[in-house]
């Protein structure tokens, strides 16, 4: 006896039931399969694997308008702009039917050197579309060149800003850094490299850093000026993670007075020099500091411990920057106090120590 197709079963088949013509004119009815597209849950999933291959994630935007949704907010997640590109990348920012803007996360405005002083100006006003960045990186821009309407509107544009990296730019005076870098609430992680002033008029107590700042880094920029200017507060900012990479004898006072703040909140700490380094540079205990000495043939376990340096009983990553030269092995500015940074950590947390090789 033969089996009935299920009613359900039936009426599946014969809606999906599509007639074709064949070779010899007679009609036949063909059962089609329903076609299921894939969830865009898993098809995002698996799209995302190529966000490192950005030419093979283009690709996969020219297939459907399903992928494309799904890929673009990779392709467009990091943008560079530069004197080269801005005016045709603004130009497709501005149109009434651009979906790019919600998807930049990543925005790095770095013109080539010398700066321009027109070009961040003019490139302002079309910074105000793109309110979903996180990561803000500026090099090489004359921020004495803005107006006060226009450094206004350019803070305002960035209230999600997370991460600030400011590199290469020369302000008039040291409050307009404090000013800027206090402007962002949300912001986490602020570094400052290659970044100076004209003069050293401080905002003071003022501006302060956002409550929501962890991670401090500074490169070839001025250090005690930044660090008076956050233990000028009657509370100053204390952050998990420090990064001093350009360490001057000037710097030694402030660095102890921080780092005695800090205690055993700081949990990373980055140390560099500027150059070879005499004992002079790291505060050192008073009563056996005449027994220190700048010649690596002279340090012995017996030689002093940095008092501050134990004080940061919470440390859990270490690193000495620049720790050797990649083209000149020989050549270091932090291998002789190695072994003296590292013996005088009193951390019991320590997981890492890391020597950098630039």
């Amino acid at each position: 006896m033969a089996h009935e197709n299920p009613p359900s079963l039936w009426r599946w088949m014969k809606k999906s039931a599509k007639t074709i013509t064949g070779n010899n004119g007679r009609q036949v009815k063909l059962a089609m399969h329903q076609e299921r597209s894939m969830p865009m849950e898993l098809s995002g999933h698996i799209i995302q694997y190529l966000q490192d291959d950005m030419a093979s994630m283009i690709r996969c935007g020219l297939v459907c308008r399903t992928w494309l949704t799904i890929s673009r907010p990779h392709v467009f997640r990091e943008i560079c702009l530069d004197n080269r590109n801005t005016d045709e990348f603004a130009s497709l920012i501005m149109h009434s039917m651009s979906t790019i803007p919600p998807s930049v996360q990543k925005l790095e405005l770095v013109p080539s050197p010398p700066p321009d002083p027109r070009w961040l100006r003019r490139l302002v006003p079309f910074l105000g579309y793109l309110a979903d960045v996180s990561f803000l990186n500026v090099e090489n821009v004359d921020w004495s060149a803005l107006h006060s309407n226009s450094r206004m509107n350019f803070v305002s544009t960035f209230n999600t800003l997370t991460e600030l990296y400011l590199g290469n730019i020369i302000f008039v005076e040291l409050s307009e850094v404090e000013t800027l870098i206090s402007s962002f609430p949300l912001l986490e992680s602020l570094s400052l490299s290659q970044v100076s002033w004209a003069s050293s008029q401080s905002a003071g107590s003022s501006h302060r850093l956002p409550p929501s700042l962890k991670k401090l880094t500074l490169l070839s920029t001025k250090i005690h000026p930044i660090l008076s200017w956050i233990l000028s507060h009657d509370q100053p900012h204390l952050i998990k993670d420090l990064g001093l990479k350009t360490i001057e004898t000037a710097d030694t006072e402030a660095i102890r007075q921080y780092m005695v703040t800090l205690g055993p909140r700081l949990e990373a700490i980055t140390l560099g020099f500027q150059k070879p380094v005499t004992h002079s540079y790291i505060p050192v205990d008073t009563e056996a500091e005449a027994e220190l000495t700048s010649s690596p043939s002279s340090y012995t376990s017996t030689n002093p411990k940095c008092i501050v340096l134990s004080l940061l009983t919470g440390l859990r990553t270490v690193t000495l920057s620049n720790f050797i030269n990649h083209a000149d092995p020989l050549t270091s500015s932090s291998s002789f106090w190695a072994p003296f940074i590292i013996e005088s950590i009193n951390s019991l947390h320590v997981e890492r120590v890391i020597l950098e090789i630039s």
